[in-house]
């Protein structure tokens, strides 16, 4: 079913809990598909990027420029070969035309995916979004979203909704960055929460350590996850139902 000559690049490692659940959910998309067969997998590559510094730190000039060390890891997946990556991390994607210019590979781009699904798929025009402080500040899923007729709702990133939602991330304690395959019992709580304050008909995972939670959670309201949004459009690209340059 795949094009056998086609490989795929995914960067992961920020976290990595989340770039391993891609794999995962990539697995289970082909299985959906009806891929049977060694030889029928989709090609790809897995770099577990963890040295690049924090994407929120880095926008808030709090901490070392991110893209540096994106385009090593970007220049390094070239040099496999690999036609199209899936970054599997949402705050990165602020870097994505600065690392795309000195590299250009195209990416499976998480929130003008998550834009074109949520179009294809719901009426509702608000849609909650939980992510960290660097995608909330920087509009990420704003930019993506506004063009298709469709409002982000998000927390104002300095108010103690978000403050609350970057513990569940980051919290030294029960943060899903450092309680490693199982989700802390504080931060499932938090983001049910902040799923209800925010008061939306859908709600997106804009933090792929989220997604990890939400895979966890019944949770009120329907969740749309970029990372499956990613991994079908990676199965698609593989199978020659969509081409790349259509990201």
């Amino acid at each position: 079913m795949s094009n056998n000559k086609t490989w795929f690049g995914i960067i992961g490692g920020m976290g990595t809990a989340a770039g391993l659940l891609f794999e995962q959910i990539l697995f289970k998309v082909c299985n959906e598909r009806g891929v049977t067969g060694d030889q029928n997998y989709p090609q790809w590559i897995y770099f577990n990027a963890t040295q690049v510094p924090d994407r929120t730190l880095a926008i808030k000039k709090e901490g070392p420029s991110s893209t540096p060390h994106l385009v090593k890891v970007f220049e390094k997946a070239k040099a496999t070969g690999v036609s199209a990556v899936v970054v599997t991390c949402n705050t990165a994607h602020y870097f994505y035309e600065e690392v795309y210019s000195k590299v250009p590979i195209p990416w499976i781009h998480l929130q003008k995916e998550t834009a074109r699904y949520i179009t294809n798929t719901f009426s509702a025009n608000k849609i909650g979004i939980l992510a960290t402080e660097g995608t909330i500040r920087t509009k990420l899923y704003h930019r993506a979203l506004e063009p298709k007729g469709l409002l982000a709702i998000e927390p104002d990133f300095e108010s103690t909704l978000q403050h609350d939602i970057m513990n569940a991330i980051y919290h030294p304690d029960f943060g899903i960055k450092y309680t490693g395959n199982k989700v802390s019992k504080s931060a499932k709580e938090i983001l049910y929460a902040a799923v209800k304050e925010l008061d939306t008909q859908v709600v997106v995972a804009g933090c792929t350590e989220i997604s990890v939670a939400f895979a966890t959670m019944e949770l009120p309201v329907p969740w749309v996850d970029p990372l499956k949004i990613a991994a079908q459009v990676l199965f698609d690209l593989s199978v020659g139902k969509r081409n790349i340059a259509s990201l």
